[in-house]
């Protein structure tokens, strides 16, 4: 199957023939044949975009399709008793409230709020989860993107960085080499062994740095 970005670039290439064809027969008389040349073109161009239309209605069913599935593997490995991950525990609270946490779950929010050692917690509640509800927007697409964006505005500044696992299955990285290169001041961080998950150790090292450099680049 064709790619958009080569559709379009066909796309781009055809018109630019037919603005030549009107800027070499500006000023002298229209021939037939000047107007089979234009009709072609022009019948290219619907074809070209019909066929973007259609392309694009198949990556969509494809990105639902696997939203989908992302999303069944992921709620099951939330709701597992025995996960007692942020992101899992912050699940069941607003799912089933305190009375469905599983007793892992409870022993672990006990040591996350212990204000000792490092070995019993320490750290602040507040901002792990806060981060876990952006990292879980940010591994969607679509209306949901736009509202993970407003909060990362509002939280860490712009978002010019692309990062990307290499052992990622669910997302090709050269989607991410493609969409590096149509965006302008972008960057683009690929992380070796890496999945599509950003929790994975990594991964989560990767958004850290990134997010530095975005504050690091606003000066704050």
């Amino acid at each position: 199957m064709e790619s958009i970005q080569a559709l379009r670039e066909r796309r781009a290439t055809v018109a630019a023939s037919l603005k030549k064809l009107m800027d070499d027969t500006a000023g002298v008389r229209w021939e037939p044949q000047h107007q089979e040349k234009y009709d072609a073109g022009m019948r290219e161009v619907d074809e070209i975009d019909a066929r973007v239309t259609s392309v694009q209605k198949v990556l969509d069913l494809q990105a639902e399709e696997r939203i989908e599935r992302m999303g069944r593997d992921d709620r099951r490995d939330l709701e597992r008793p025995d996960n007692i991950s942020a992101k899992a525990i912050f699940n069941t609270f607003l799912r089933k409230g305190e009375a469905g946490f599983s007793d892992a779950q409870r022993a672990q929010i006990r040591n996350t709020m212990s204000t000792t050692t490092n070995s019993e917690g320490g750290y602040t509640v507040q901002t792990e989860v806060a981060n876990t509800v952006l990292d879980a927007l940010k591994a969607y697409d679509g209306a949901i993107r736009r509202q993970t964006d407003d909060l990362s505005t509002l939280l860490v500044g712009p978002q010019d960085a692309i990062v990307h696992g290499l052992a990622d299955r669910n997302t090709l990285v050269a989607d991410a080499r493609a969409l590096h290169r149509c965006w302008p001041g972008s960057s683009l961080v690929e992380v070796p062994g890496a999945g599509h998950s950003p929790f994975e150790p990594g991964m989560a090292a990767a958004l850290r740095c990134a997010v530095d450099a975005c504050l690091d680049g606003r000066g704050g």
